[in-house]
């Protein structure tokens, strides 16, 4: 440290003082520079004081962060410790309060910051990344942090992708629920354009626009549109519903979305649509509404597979490795929360095949149990039901099917036990109308 006593200029250095060595965000955190919600663990610091007689002052830190580890939670990106990278910043001071934070700069290998910020009574108000590189992600946005705790901070983001796969990839080993409710976070709002989103599973959508308000623990509002890689729409609302929320989902390619959410990886194309309503009175807020699929076809899907092998259905099961096993219309009633998908009196058919489905997939554990009826041939089977005079013979109901059989799922997803009960195949009008799809 220096300090110089003589007369000078108002811009006169009177006191410099420089400082060097370990420290970690923790240590920076109780001085006044919270980071520690991307940063963790040792950092080299360098740091340079300056104070001027007329009460101006810069702060000028530059850190070496090869040994600590950054994490960007919202993105599931990460830097791990003994990754090089480098940063640096410049701040403005006047009479010993933050003014303005000049530049910031962050480099590594698939990492670039470029940004500044700006300061209100001491307090930070903006943030601007001018360039933000983390991994594939390459954007740039607003951050405004609002003077109230109760108000929103608003983000503005514009880029060429966002990677989202490792967010929406689901976690192994399974994580456990959580038994209480996180505290609320601050609410936040966000408008950001992108011309690709990096989904699971190698999905992509292109042409992205999301509007999503969010009160600190769900989403209040949202609306997302967006192309899939195949140009075919999609659009996802959210909009408050009395104790709840409702949810409407539209995607002219069901395939891709469902595989880029990371909750059904074997389906291929499909017309969607959903309507549900977010419960927000019971403890894990599920979701609870019907899917409705259209022209959509199943590939190398295990279950299915050994449901066909057992039925001794070997010609469908050719066509379920090649292109795909087609179905005409499903129809879904579902309960779904973080971790797991109930399914109560699925229908699915086309004129090879019908089934029925009720039961529960684990997301996480990847864990399925599954029960419920399949009927080979369902266009023949169900066009005997549909006689005149002679049709109530074969099937009491319309759509009932003269042979079906009922069938058990239980296992990894991967890899599931699979058994179907033989005598109920010889059971005529055996769905009783489970298929009122005509």
């Amino acid at each position: 440290a220096t300090m110089d006593f003589r007369a000078g200029p108002p811009a006169q250095a009177v006191q410099t003082v420089t400082i060097s060595g370990k420290t970690t965000a923790a240590q920076l955190a109780s001085a006044g520079l919270d980071t520690t919600s991307v940063v963790s663990g040792p950092m080299e610091l360098n740091a340079t004081l300056t104070e001027r007689r007329n009460g101006l002052g810069e702060l000028a830190i530059a850190s070496d962060l090869t040994a600590a580890e950054l994490t960007v939670t919202a993105l599931a990106w990460r830097k791990p410790g003994n990754a090089a990278a480098k940063a640096s910043a410049r701040l403005t001071l006047d009479h010993d309060r933050l003014a303005r934070l000049d530049t910031v700069q962050v480099d590594g290998d698939g990492l670039t910051v470029r940004g500044r910020g700006t300061f209100n009574g001491g307090k930070l108000t903006e943030v601007q990344f001018d360039r933000l590189v983390l991994g594939r992600t390459s954007a740039d946005a607003v951050v405004r942090l609002p003077a109230s705790s109760s108000a929103p901070i608003m983000v503005i983001c514009n880029g060429a992708v966002i990677d989202l796969a490792a967010r929406l990839e689901r976690s192994t080993p399974p994580h456990k629920p959580e038994t209480t409710e996180p505290p609320r976070g601050p609410p936040w709002i966000v408008d950001a354009k992108f011309n690709r989103v990096l989904l699971a599973r190698g999905a992509t959508l292109g042409g992205v626009v999301l509007h999503a308000e969010n009160d600190g623990r769900v989403f209040r509002q949202l609306r997302l549109e967006g192309q899939t890689s195949a140009q075919k729409p999609i659009l996802l609302q959210i909009v408050p519903d009395g104790a709840g929320r409702r949810l409407a989902v539209s995607a002219a390619d069901a395939g891709e979305l469902l595989r880029g959410l990371d909750y059904v990886k074997t389906m291929q194309g499909g017309k969607l649509s959903i309507q549900g309503h977010f419960d927000d009175t019971q403890p894990r807020r599920p979701l609870i509404g019907t899917a409705n699929l259209e022209d959509f076809r199943i590939q190398n899907a295990p279950a299915l597979g050994k449901l066909l092998q057992a039925m001794t259905l070997y010609g469908l099961v050719e066509v379920m490795r090649g292109p795909g096993l087609g179905f005409t219309q499903m129809e879904a009633p579902f309960r779904l929360t973080d971790d797991s998908l109930a399914i109560d009196n699925a229908r699915a058919f086309s004129s090879s095949l019908g089934l029925t489905a009720k039961g529960r997939i684990d997301l996480d554990a990847q864990v399925i149990e599954m029960e419920g009826t399949i009927v080979p041939a369902y266009f023949f089977n169900s066009l005997l039901g549909n006689i005149p005079l002679v049709g109530k013979l074969f099937s009491p109901e319309k759509g009932g099917g003269v042979f079906a059989a009922s069938y058990t799922v239980r296992g990894a997803v991967d890899d599931p036990q699979v058994s179907v009960n033989p005598l109920a195949a010889l059971t005529p009008g055996f769905l009783r109308g489970l298929f009122r799809l005509f």
